[in-house]
């Protein structure tokens, strides 16, 4: 996945509870040996290593905060994004709400960015402020078959408590050059969904209330999918917003009854916390795993479907 075939990562060990803990951890070429690191830690980058690469000619940041956050200060080089512009947009009912744009758009879209198959992208946002955007688009563009995706672990916050310089700079590229190749095997439609509840593991990322169906964020209904069982993304992350480590995350899994063997269908309300939840577990050795991008607002939206609270 991310950064396949040239991994570079910094190590960056912070202490956690009195224990010491891997964030992130490759150097070129070879995978480095620490205790509780990832099985797949390409889908993360650290700071150091981002600040350390700024200039190279292949790189893309993607900045995918509001557009506001991004005018005040944001990374060197990076340009704006929102998961939203890469989406169908329109009101909670429609059945394709929150969806991926067609193969056409969505190519147009990503390639405004500057980005080609052969670019390595960093996404990054405000994680303890943000919804897992970083996650949705690095899911997305991994989807599209754009596999050196990475988020920035740690966001925006990691970059600037190293110390590094922030920019005001509005940044564009040159267009890129991108054809759709999907990736399926990371992307669950309602139908697939409904047609599968006996045989998949659902994954309910949103908050415990809207799980439980005392609150949305605009669904036509309230409650979950029949069986599925809950972990808010943000648990997926550290105070700091680091992603924890693969033990707990795997505790976590195993405490909701979800083992790495099982296939999983992880959702919110459109897909974007779920995004992040995707990337998480795929770095930490899940790997069948997949993001439902139209989640509750496509499964609410279709009164033949049964919820429960």
């Amino acid at each position: 996945m991310g950064l396949r075939g040239f991994l570079v990562m910094a190590v960056v060990v912070t202490g956690l509870a009195g224990c010491e803990k891997a964030q992130a951890a490759t150097l070129v070429g070879q995978k480095v040996s620490l205790p509780d690191t990832y099985t797949h830690p390409e889908y993360l980058i650290s700071a150091q290593w981002l600040n350390h690469h700024l200039d190279d000619a292949n790189l893309i940041i993607v900045d995918a905060r509001s557009e506001d956050d991004y005018d005040d200060e944001h990374i060197p080089g990076a340009v704006h994004a929102a998961w939203s512009q890469f989406s169908f947009m329109g009101d909670p009912s429609d059945k394709n709400h929150g969806l991926l744009l067609p193969d056409d758009q969505l190519a147009r879209e990503i390639s405004k960015l500057g980005i080609s198959k052969n670019s390595r992208v960093v996404v990054y946002i405000d994680p303890l402020d943000g919804f897992g955007e970083d996650g949705r688009l690095v899911w997305m563009l991994n989807y599209a078959g754009i596999d050196d995706a990475a988020i920035l672990n740690g966001g925006i916050r990691a970059y600037k408590n190293a110390g590094f310089m922030m920019s005001s700079k509005s940044e564009r590229n040159d267009y890129g050059s991108v054809i759709i190749d999907k990736d399926k095997t990371i992307y669950a439609t309602t139908e697939y969904v409904a047609a599968n509840l006996d045989k998949l593991k659902l994954l309910d990322t949103r908050e415990r209330e809207e799980y439980d169906g005392k609150k949305n964020y605009g669904e036509v209904r309230d409650g979950r999918i029949p069986g599925a069982v809950h972990i808010f993304y943000k648990d997926f992350l550290d105070s700091n917003g680091f992603l924890k480590t693969q033990s707990d995350i795997e505790s976590m899994m195993i405490g909701v009854g979800i083992s790495k063997g099982d296939e999983i269908i992880v959702y919110c309300t459109g897909g974007i916390r779920a995004g992040l939840v995707t990337v998480a577990l795929k770095t930490t050795g899940y790997e069948k795993v997949r993001n439902y991008d139209g989640s509750m607002w496509n499964w609410a939206a279709d009164d033949a479907l049964a919820m429960v609270k």
